[in-house]
């Protein structure tokens, strides 16, 4: 899609063990709608966010941003005084750094944000996910933005990329988003600046008893042969 971002229906998110089955199902149709070109689609580690369990983060609203800094320069320079973890706990860094175990003849082409909501009994209401359309978006308007976030047993550091305010940009949010939709947009592209910029919001026009969101995020690295 044209604007960076895409919805597509797969399966409903029941649990953990269901994860691998999911992405099965995705891919499927990452592969069919949008990307029938991948030699590989590689998905990472999931987030769940609003929920009550152990690992579970926080919702995070009102901060529009880019999970991933597209300067690759800063991102290296970063990474020389934070190394990344192995590859086996931080696949998404060493896929945009270039250090991702990979086949001689393909190329990282997009990484790919995934956002649904799960274990609700009504549709996202209270903080849903804004995105912008990635062709109002240019590099003037990112600013590098490291962070360093300490889980206890380990300090997570990565080159996130903060958000000019300029008034051609256009943002876009799905109101009432169901547990069946899934919401595939893009945190990064290889070789050209494309990407979308993103962040849930708060919205206090709510039914008093309506669920607050719990959602599941993860990425998608796309791979295409090397030319």
């Amino acid at each position: 899609d044209m604007s960076g971002f895409n919805f597509s229906s797969v399966v409903n998110w029941r649990s953990q063990q269901d994860i691998k089955l999911f992405q099965s199902a995705l891919e499927a149709k990452l592969r069919k709608e949008l990307f029938p070109q991948a030699t590989r689609i590689v998905f990472t580690y999931s987030v769940v966010r609003g929920g009550s369990q152990f690992g579970d983060q926080p919702a995070a609203i009102n901060a529009p941003h880019l999970d991933y800094s597209q300067n690759d320069t800063a991102r290296h320079e970063f990474h020389q005084s934070w190394p990344p973890f192995d590859y086996k706990y931080n696949k998404e860094q060493h896929i945009l750094m270039g250090t991702a175990p990979t086949d001689e003849d393909e190329v990282l082409s997009v990484l790919l944000g995934i956002w649904k909501p799960i274990y609700m009994n009504n549709p996202v209401c209270d903080h849903p996910l804004a995105v912008m359309d990635g062709r109002t978006f240019h590099q003037n308007q990112e600013v590098p933005h490291p962070i360093h976030i300490n889980f206890g047993i380990f300090t997570f550091h990565n080159l996130n990329g903060g958000v000019k305010y300029n008034e051609s940009q256009k943002w876009y949010y799905y109101p009432f988003q169901k547990e069946e939709e899934v919401l595939v947009f893009t945190q990064y592209t290889k070789d050209d600046y494309f990407c979308t910029p993103h962040g849930s919001f708060e919205n206090p026009n709510c039914p008093d008893d309506y669920d607050t969101r719990v959602s599941v995020e993860m990425r998608a690295a796309v791979f295409v042969k090397k030319l």
